[in-house]
């Protein structure tokens, strides 16, 4: 036996009350948040010092453009100092096989701030309020990618020698620029083994100094048949993932996957702009994909090629396999791309990014045209210093001599 007590309804008075004083509640609120009281008391305490003036929208809009036009125009001069530096020094540098470790000195932004016998650690960091951290203006700071090894960066190979020497070579300009537009923030060079210089130094860490978090910070990100089942598949899906992630709004693509026949692997017919929502897609398309039927690589072909009829080629070997490689070869190298290897997870992220090198290589013919200062959106800084926008260069290797461009160099 139970039994239910019920209330009594409300009436239409009594929710007329409620309503009112929900009302009187939430003015009472905005006004205490807003501080409206307080402003206006100010305003009538100082009525005398105040005056209305009519504003022409149209001039407001275009004095704003102005000076927007003249801030980006100076950080572009910057920026172009820069680059005709490091491809100057590039030109004129003289290649070594034999660099010592004593001739390496850098900082490792990565060491923090505290002071070692072994390493270069900078004694003059300051909180800057401009910056929200620590930094010093009196030297720059080197970050290396986690999944790069250190010694072979710094030390190893004539190539990453002289990204070290070059990079350190700008160090003049970093503060001169700095000197003639205080107002400028990071100033970045990047080198393609990964190898990133900013100024001014500061240590790379999160204001929280959170432990043991994974540094995934990569300069050159900012920014794969048998049966593809199991590890393959998983590492041709990471694999176009992460390829994905090298492009940007001014890039184009498209995915497709194909058995006994040949599909988008999205629901984009033609290439499609690589901007954050269309990779989203495609990312989620290719994460769906799974391996059945017989491969009909005639059929995968044809798609591809009649949508990219114009453009490089560039294959991947994903996983290990004892096949003919020579084909794929053969079609990268007669559609003016390039063949990669990627035989386990360790090698996505570097091979998956090698293509830029080659599309790079008609650009230094281009010179001038090609280089055109590119804006980035909106984003958040890797070093926490909120969000940013950031104008990007390119230095291009100039070396006239066979031997320079077989060893290599900034592209």
């Amino acid at each position: 036996m139970s039994s239910v007590c019920v209330g009594e309804f409300p009436t239409e008075h009594m929710i007329k009350e409620w309503v009112e004083q929900l009302q009187k509640d939430l003015i009472s609120l905005t006004d205490t948040a807003s501080g409206m009281d307080s402003l206006i008391q100010s305003y009538h305490n100082h009525r005398d010092r105040f005056k209305v003036e009519s504003n022409d929208p149209t001039q407001l809009v275009a004095t704003a453009a102005g000076n927007i036009e003249k801030l980006l125009a100076t950080r572009s001069r910057a920026l172009k100092k820069l680059a005709a530096e490091a491809e100057k020094y590039q030109m004129e540098h003289q290649w070594r096989d034999d660099y010592t470790e004593d001739e390496v000195i850098y900082y490792n932004s990565k060491d923090g701030i505290n002071q070692t016998d072994k390493r270069f650690v900078p004694d003059d960091f300051q909180d800057d309020p401009d910056f929200k951290r620590k930094v010093s203006y009196n030297t720059t700071a080197v970050h290396i990618p986690t999944d790069i090894y250190e010694g072979y960066v710094m030390q190893r190979g004539p190539r990453a020698s002289t990204d070290t020497s070059l990079s350190l070579a700008l160090e003049d300009v970093f503060r001169r620029n700095k000197e003639e537009d205080p107002s400028l923030l990071w100033q970045v060079f990047g080198s393609a083994t990964g190898l990133a210089r900013f100024f001014p130094a500061s240590p790379w860490m999160d204001s929280s100094k959170t432990q043991q978090k994974i540094d995934l910070y990569d300069v050159r990100r900012r920014p794969w048949s048998g049966s593809v089942s199991g590890l393959t598949l998983k590492l041709i899906r990471t694999s176009v993932s992460e390829m994905l992630e090298t492009l940007s709004d001014d890039d184009y693509v498209n995915v497709v996957s194909f058995n006994e026949k040949a599909v988008q692997a999205a629901c984009f017919r033609n290439l499609v702009q690589a901007n954050v929502r269309n990779k989203k897609v495609l990312k989620k398309a290719v994460a769906n994909i799974s391996a059945k039927g017989i491969t009909n690589y005639r059929g995968g072909f044809e798609l591809a090629f009649k949508q990219l009829a114009l453009v490089r080629i560039f294959t991947f070997s994903v996983g290990q396999h004892n096949y003919d490689k020579g084909p794929i070869q053969s079609m990268a190298c007669d559609n003016r791309g390039y063949y990669y290897e990627i035989p386990s997870i360790g090698a996505i992220r570097i091979n998956t990014q090698e293509y830029l090198d080659v599309l790079g290589r008609p650009m230094v013919k281009a010179d001038r045209k090609a280089k055109q200062v590119q804006w980035t959106n909106v984003y958040l800084d890797a070093l926490e210093l909120g969000l940013v926008i950031t104008g990007t260069l390119p230095v291009f290797n100039k070396t006239n001599t066979k031997a320079d461009k077989e060893r290599g160099g900034m592209k």
